[in-house]
């Protein structure tokens, strides 16, 4: 676990060294593009409005089988964001929304998500960036649980949790 955390450290700074020194981004025009997260499936539409102003739009679907036991887990939403652009390195914080589904075996929910976020990416190239992101998720829910045969009951979901996320962005001109 310490030669994991030591090469994944190492990583960072060389993509730091990379993104120090090179020349800045310019926002002449709305940056587009398409990013991962390389943990989930989960796929980001990030849209660099202005110098300040980031717009990105979100979506996850997964799905899951072990035996009998299948689980959905679908959300979608977008963040604005304020960005602080460094030579290559842009922090930005800001909220994200959206609508959460989520089917398990006996629950079905339906939900709200509402995400104070903070991140960064570093612009390895021009088209090209890696970056995390940490966020409080708040899933306001509401849903159905069927325990018994012929007896279902409304249920309320409250969950707020602390997430990383680990992205890559392709941005296309």
């Amino acid at each position: 676990m310490k030669t994991r955390g030591l090469m994944i450290s190492l990583l960072l700074i060389n993509i730091s060294a990379v993104c120090f020194g090179q020349d800045s981004i310019k926002f002449n025009h709305t940056l587009k593009g398409f990013g991962a997260d390389l943990d989930k499936y989960r796929f980001y539409f990030p849209l660099y409005m202005n110098d300040n102003l980031k717009i990105e739009p979100e979506f996850e679907l997964s799905y899951s089988k072990h035996g009998n036991y299948s689980h959905i887990d679908f959300e979608i939403g977008t963040g604005i964001f304020y960005i602080i652009n460094y030579q290559r390195l842009i922090s930005y914080f800001g909220l994200r929304t959206g609508f959460s589904y989520n089917k398990q075996q006996h629950i079905n929910e339906y939900g709200f998500i509402l995400s104070p976020a903070i991140g960064g990416e570093c612009f390895i190239i021009d088209r090209f960036s890696v970056g995390v992101e940490l966020l409080l998720k708040y899933v306001h829910s509401d849903g159905e649980t069927e325990y018994y045969i012929d007896e279902i009951q409304d249920i309320k979901i409250r969950r707020l949790n602390t997430f990383t996320y680990l992205i890559v962005r392709f941005y296309i001109f």
